[in-house]
């Protein structure tokens, strides 16, 4: 089953991160205090919904995969594909 959780890994693994790589920024997202409303949710089916929900966390998704990347490697190759 696809989760919200997931589906935003996932999309980070087609821009390039390593499936732990993504793990580590969705950690990232997940403490922000901005995506506090989504606390007990990311498991939630993507489908119950509106897009730009999704939308939102690929937005926050793709800054904290700039900033992990930026503190963890900076020289990595998917870096501009998060810009």
């Amino acid at each position: 089953m696809k989760t919200i959780r997931t589906v935003i890994a996932d999309r980070l693994q087609d821009h390039g991160l390593w499936p732990k790589e993504a793990e580590a920024v969705m950690d990232a997202v997940e403490a922000v205090p901005e995506n506090e409303s989504m606390k007990g949710r990311w498991g939630d089916t993507p489908d119950g919904y509106p897009p730009s929900i999704m939308a939102l966390m690929w937005m926050s998704a793709k800054t904290k995969a700039v900033e992990w990347i930026d503190a963890n490697k900076p020289l990595h190759f998917a870096r501009m594909m998060f810009l």
